[in-house]
């Protein structure tokens, strides 16, 4: 990835590309989102383990953390690349002043920003739903076992 340049690429393809990179972005994002959630789970079990002196389970779960953190620097690499990427399409699309016809191209990469940005904050939300059904789940099955 990287600056890249475009000199002989056709607009439409362009698009396309930048479309399927949205789309990478969007994924690479909702991943993201789902591994801090799964961080949170593992920082929350080295405490339990901590505090009930399980030290093989904190140790295990320490790794299982730091695999997940891994993950994540990972995708955040990858992330940047994306945004680098589109951000170079877009400037192509703006230096050479939307070649090849009547699209305005600047317009439909933002459009297509804003969709992935709905699309990533919709995920969000019903995520956000789901584990706090989950948790009420928890709550009522510990305070039943109590």
């Amino acid at each position: 990835m990287g600056d890249l340049h475009f000199p002989e690429a056709d607009p439409d393809t362009l698009i396309g590309y930048a479309g399927s990179l949205i789309r990478s972005l969007r994924q690479t994002r909702m991943r993201i989102l789902q591994l801090k959630r799964e961080s949170a789970v593992w920082e929350k079990r080295i405490s339990l383990a901590d505090k009930k002196g399980k030290i093989d389970l904190g140790s295990q779960a320490r790794i299982m953390g730091q695999n997940i953190m891994g993950d994540l620097r990972q995708l955040a690499e990858e992330e940047r690349e994306l945004v680098t990427e589109l951000s170079s399409i877009k400037k192509h699309f703006i230096v050479n002043k939307n070649p090849g016809g009547s699209l305005d191209a600047d317009r439909l990469l933002s459009e297509l920003e804003i969709i992935s940005e709905k699309e990533d904050k919709t995920e969000e939300a019903f995520k956000n739903l789901e584990a706090e059904e989950e948790l009420d789940k928890l709550k009522k099955k510990l305070e039943t076992n109590e």
